[in-house]
């Protein structure tokens, strides 16, 4: 586009935001963002408009705005803001709003941990055919709603998420254990995962003791959050099918992360973040920080 015409159309659009035209205001902050070029990408220019379109009933940008307050595009980083306009996304039918609403709310972007209102959003999303949404709506359910937590964990599969894969593949492992009921393996089966193709060596990590993100996350293995952590998994998550299930799960995906992600400074802040909420909860049920050390197998 000419920048006489590109001119010319910033000019009409802002005519018609002056009137209060919520479509105008959209319009105008894609023109801003993508410039007279169409490859400029110029989020704060963008930013004020999308914010207006959102504000004045075009919800359809309100995910854009969350976004760029989440990442600091455009703008100062805040979570709370970004929050407010991806639950506004959310509620008005956006897929991936209500995903990334339920991930705010299930890890404390922006608010509180709140595991309700998580599932809530995830579910809304999950009806909706989003993967992501199904894998972490599974994750949740484990405990509190198992069968549920089968379906979602199938419907992940299905929907191509490798993590709900190996988690199922995971749970099949245990099938031997006696807690596990014959009816869950057929629910899984329902959905046309065979126990057959469990491949074992795609688990050869997960033998291993390490906490891995946690050690790569405070920096030593011997430390009083790991022990925390350490003492959890062996006195509480390796007492219950569903518990060796994760421990088996985290093993195989976690020291594939590390090797990745270990050395960035976000990956470390995301999970001290995490871990910190966690660990906290463990204190205040009880589970000590003193010095640990692991049981021999």
């Amino acid at each position: 586009m000419e920048q006489h015409e590109f001119d010319g159309l910033v000019a009409t659009l802002k005519q018609k935001v002056q009137n209060g035209d919520s479509m105008a205001m959209k319009h105008l902050g894609d023109a801003y963002y993508q410039g007279a070029s169409g490859k400029e990408k110029n989020v704060s220019a963008a930013l004020p408009y999308w914010k207006m379109a959102a504000d004045n009933g075009e919800y359809s940008v309100a995910f854009k705005v969350g976004h760029a307050y989440y990442n600091g595009l455009g703008c100062s980083k805040d979570e709370v803001t970004a929050l407010r306009y991806y639950k506004l996304s959310a509620d008005h039918g956006d897929l991936e709003g209500q995903f990334v609403t339920g991930l705010c709310h299930e890890h404390g972007f922006g608010c509180t941990v709140n595991t309700e209102t998580a599932k809530y959003y995830y579910e809304k999303a999950a009806l909706g055919g989003h993967g992501q949404a199904q894998w972490r709506l599974g994750c949740l359910q484990f405990i509190a709603k198992e069968h549920d937590a089968i379906h979602w964990m199938c419907c992940a599969h299905l929907s191509g998420i490798q993590d709900a894969t190996d988690m199922i593949n995971s749970f099949i492992k245990d099938a031997s254990d006696k807690e596990v009921f014959e009816y869950q393996i057929k629910l899984i089966q329902q959905y046309g995962v065979n126990p057959r193709s469990y491949n074992s060596s795609s688990n050869s990590e997960s033998n291993s003791d390490g906490c891995y993100v946690a050690t790569c996350v405070y920096g030593s293995y011997d430390c009083p959050q790991v022990w925390t952590l350490r003492r959890f998994r062996d006195n509480t998550l390796k007492k219950t099918w569903y518990g060796r299930v994760f421990i088996r799960s985290y093993y195989a995906v976690s020291p594939m992360l590390v090797r990745w992600f270990g050395h960035t400074q976000w990956f470390r802040g995301l999970w001290r973040r995490i871990l910190d909420q966690l660990i906290a909860r463990l204190h205040a049920h009880g589970v000590s920080s003193v010095a640990y050390e692991d049981p021999i197998q």
